[in-house]
């Protein structure tokens, strides 16, 4: 019997993915704090990530679950009875879920060309990803067009595994783990950031590795005169 792969679908009040203006400018909504969530269970990668095409616009998901099934969400300090907060206190990783992998391109950083290109480095990463399946779709902004003109071709990507037997405790150490060998292969970078401080990058963005982190998959609201490809995904079978 396949196993239920668990996260949780956050509804929030306020709009909470991508605007693009008619000129083209990008606005990101992405501050929820007053919201539901639902824990959902899906059978793959590929359900998971053929789900994303449903969103609305004030949907997201959080990797971590709660140990309620649906509820309310509200800020820390407003915490009470049946409202909880989007911390580590109540979100934790399920014990059969999802695990992100962010790739955003960098100037100063490794360079991934295509879905395929990305599962393949994270396979060079970490060798056992080579029996997982992988899933990989591109951000959100990827393919936005303006009169029928591209206007934005980053291709950020999102990868997508099944992770068993997780806990907070364990998935932190597989991001240092992640982390140490990205370097070691060659994949890790520098950045500066605009008051001068220096900071270590690799590959994919270890910060997402938390289970209360909101992940943005809805398609962004367009304004008239900007359209958009469709967000195509990729499943990237394992070899079993």
């Amino acid at each position: 019997m396949t196993p239920q792969i668990q996260f949780t679908l956050i509804t929030s009040k306020d709009p909470a993915n991508k605007l693009f203006k008619s000129d083209g400018t990008k606005i990101s909504r992405g501050q929820v704090f007053d919201a539901t969530y639902n824990k959902i269970s899906v059978s793959s990668i590929e359900e998971l990530i053929a789900g994303f095409k449903k969103f609305s616009n004030t949907q997201a998901i959080t990797l971590g679950i709660t140990d309620k099934e649906t509820g309310k969400l509200t800020t820390t300090k407003k915490v009470k009875d049946d409202l909880i907060a989007r911390t580590k206190k109540y979100f934790t990783f399920p014990e059969v879920g999802f695990l992100l992998l962010d790739y955003d391109p960098s100037e100063n950083g490794y360079t991934v060309e295509s879905p395929e290109h990305f599962a393949k480095v994270l396979r060079d990463i970490d060798t056992d990803l080579e029996s997982c399946d992988i899933g990989v779709r591109y951000g959100s902004s990827y393919g936005i067009m303006k009169d029928g003109k591209l206007i934005s071709d980053k291709k950020s990507m999102h990868a997508y595994i099944i992770v068993k037997n997780a806990t907070n405790e364990k998935i932190t150490q597989y991001k240092k783990y992640l982390v140490e060998s990205a370097w070691a292969k060659g994949y890790g970078h520098i950045e500066l950031s605009s008051i001068g401080s220096v900071s270590r990058r690799q590959v994919f963005d270890s910060t997402v590795f938390s289970p209360e982190r909101l992940i943005f998959e809805a398609t962004p609201t367009l304004e008239a005169g900007i359209t958009k490809l469709e967000t195509q995904y990729y499943i990237f079978k394992g070899i079993k």
